[in-house]
């Protein structure tokens, strides 16, 4: 059985919006969008999500009124938040924010800190063989800054990235492969739409 996390995207800029679904997608994610806080709400209601990114800077809105009703629909559901500008306020303990514009890579990594892979995947194949490059360049990343030993990497798992990306690694640090490796899936997964 095939799973794919379902990722619900709040943000008013059609240019997020479309960034945001097209590189959560690209490794099998599956992306709703709404851009009002009406419309996100009326999907919470109606759809079970496993993380939601919401901006912080949808117009006419109170953030930290937005905050608090998802998470109070969502109460164990990950946030992420983003901004075009710092608004540490308005995020609560244990939820992320990342400020705009937002590298692919930074997305990919902080939606994969916000799920647990144990618990969203448990039981579950990966929808796309891609996935399983992605996450370990993910958890190599992760390992990197947030170094504790739920994330360590043992030197089979960096092996196996190596000889997918072949002589393209040579001489590049774990945190540049680890990039590479996220920047060719997104690539191929472009090519292939």
């Amino acid at each position: 059985m095939s799973y794919a996390p379902r990722i619900l995207v709040i943000d008013s800029e059609l240019a997020f919006q479309l960034f945001a679904e097209d590189t959560l997608s690209s490794i099998g994610y599956s992306v709703a969008v709404a851009n009002t806080k009406q419309l996100a709400l009326a999907q919470i209601r109606n759809r079970a999500f496993d993380a939601v990114i919401v901006s912080l800077d949808l117009p006419g809105e109170n953030r930290g009124a937005l905050m608090r009703q998802i998470r109070t629909q969502l109460p164990d559901v990950p946030i992420l938040a983003t901004s075009n500008r710092t608004v540490e306020r308005e995020v609560a303990a244990g939820e992320s924010l990342v400020l705009k514009p937002v590298a692919p890579e930074t997305l990919l990594l902080e939606i994969y800190r916000l799920l647990d892979p144990r618990q969203t995947w448990a039981g579950h194949e990966l929808v796309n063989p891609a996935i399983g490059r992605v996450l370990l360049a993910l958890k190599i990343l992760t390992s990197s800054c947030y170094p504790d030993e739920k994330n360590a990497v043992v030197p089979e798992e960096l092996e196996e990235l190596l000889s997918y990306l072949g002589d393209d690694a040579r001489g590049l640090t774990t945190e540049q492969i680890a990039c590479l490796v996220i920047q060719r899936e997104i690539k191929r997964q472009e090519g292939a739409g």
